[in-house]
């Protein structure tokens, strides 16, 4: 089963380009004279991510090439006849000309790599520098989690199912939603969608399962119905303390959604500060990686993860019966 985590669309664009100027560098053994004088005459602001020197094999051995700028940086009226001098002045110029090549046009990435394909193919352009995140790479590759982690998960998004069944059997939207202790493993609350029988927009699958939690904490504003289930704090972790050593709301749970949250339902679990999201089949307004990513914005004072696709066939075929 691949779980599919949801990103950041930084992770998964191509690579762009921009033209940079680059001339031959005429004596290797020149290269950091070479370098500091451009370090003076044209400071890499902005171009950190670049190895300013690449190596180019050639029938004749190797050569060395290097950036001098980015061709925007440049007056317009020098753009198309560059020349030693228009990049160094008339003064340099002739020293400048025993150690650089006539200056031509290249493209490098306008920006660094984030993923090793990205890395690999911003490097068929220009060498760039590139640390791996070893945890993003996992979550890209759908091998994030281990077996045991995996079979929780596949547990628990069965109990969502179960819940959409009931919901489907009482002429309901078939959603299910549970909420999940992951300290100990255990459903905290579970629900289905129940807006045909109330007649109440805002009682999504989600929503009432947050408001379940709430309950279980002395709290929430809607009185249970029919299949919903909730469980005290006491009763899943065991511990009778008092309710001052309990979480807030969502607090470190993990939510299992058969269909995609919808923006409102995304907002309430930011607000009720939950761990993680896993839902099974995504929905065309979905606010967790179809049409919004809401977990990503960045002027969000908490966020959450986001993994997909987990029996997605199972939802979809509830859905579409």
């Amino acid at each position: 089963m691949l779980i599919e985590a949801v990103l950041d669309d930084v992770y998964y664009k191509f690579v762009d380009v921009v033209d940079a100027i680059v001339c031959r560098i005429l004596d290797k053994k020149q290269t950091c004279y070479i370098q500091q004088i451009l370090q003076s005459s044209h400071p890499f602001d902005g171009l950190q991510h670049l190895k300013r020197v690449k190596c180019c094999k050639t029938q004749d051995g190797s050569v060395l090439q290097t950036i001098i700028c980015l061709k925007s940086q440049l007056p317009e009226v020098t753009k198309n006849h560059l020349t030693l001098e228009d990049l160094f002045g008339k003064d340099s110029a002739p020293e400048i000309a025993c150690l650089l090549g006539k200056p031509c046009v290249v493209q490098v990435p306008v920006s660094a790599p984030h993923t090793r394909k990205q890395f690999e193919e911003a490097s068929v352009y220009w060498p760039v520098h590139f640390h791996e995140d070893k945890r993003i790479s996992k979550l890209l590759n759908g091998n994030y989690f281990n077996k045991s982690q995996e079979a929780s998960i596949t547990r628990h998004m069965t109990k969502a199912l179960e819940m959409a069944k009931v919901g489907k059997s009482n002429n309901e939207r078939a959603v299910g939603a549970v909420i999940v202790d992951p300290a100990c493993d255990a459903v905290v609350a579970a629900a289905h969608d129940l807006r045909c029988q109330s007649g109440h927009f805002l009682k999504h699958a989600v929503m009432l399962c947050v408001d379940l939690v709430a309950r279980s904490q002395g709290g929430g504003i809607w009185k249970p119905q029919g299949s919903m289930e909730y469980l005290a704090i006491s009763d899943v972790t065991g511990d009778n303390t008092k309710t001052d050593s309990q979480p807030y709301l969502c607090t470190g749970y993990d939510l299992y959604v058969t269909q995609e949250p919808c923006i409102m339902c995304a907002m309430a679990l930011v607000h009720s500060r939950i761990r993680c999201v896993f839902y099974g089949t995504s929905s065309p307004d979905g606010a967790l990686g179809s049409r919004y990513k809401l977990h990503l914005q960045k002027n969000l004072n908490h966020h959450y993860e986001v993994f997909r696709g987990i029996l997605s066939k199972d939802c979809e075929a509830l859905l579409g019966t």
